[in-house]
């Protein structure tokens, strides 16, 4: 399995930190089976799905690579640090 596939499907644990926040995912690819296996994996309960030319001039995005030595936790703790922080006010 390609390592975006593998960390991809790993996602879902942001979920079990906040499960009241918006989740968005967005492919350009993805064939009908794709799109149900990341609402899946996801969780996504009943999802609003778009499906748009994505050719926007007000639609942006960056790719930026990884370097294949380093883990994903060194790209996103900031994140998930911030999201624990957020759980941990909610519950006090």
């Amino acid at each position: 399995m390609v390592a975006f596939r593998e960390t991809y499907a790993e996602l879902h644990e942001l979920r079990s930190l906040t499960p009241d926040v918006k989740m968005l995912a967005l492919t350009i690819t993805a064939t009908t089976s794709t799109s149900q296996t990341i609402t899946e994996t996801l969780l996504m309960d009943n999802p609003h799905v778009i499906y748009e030319n994505p050719s926007k001039a007000y639609i942006a995005y960056s790719v930026h690579y990884m370097d294949k030595e380093r883990s994903v936790e060194d790209y996103f703790w900031w994140l998930a640090d911030e999201l624990k922080e957020k759980k941990e006010n909610e519950d006090e």
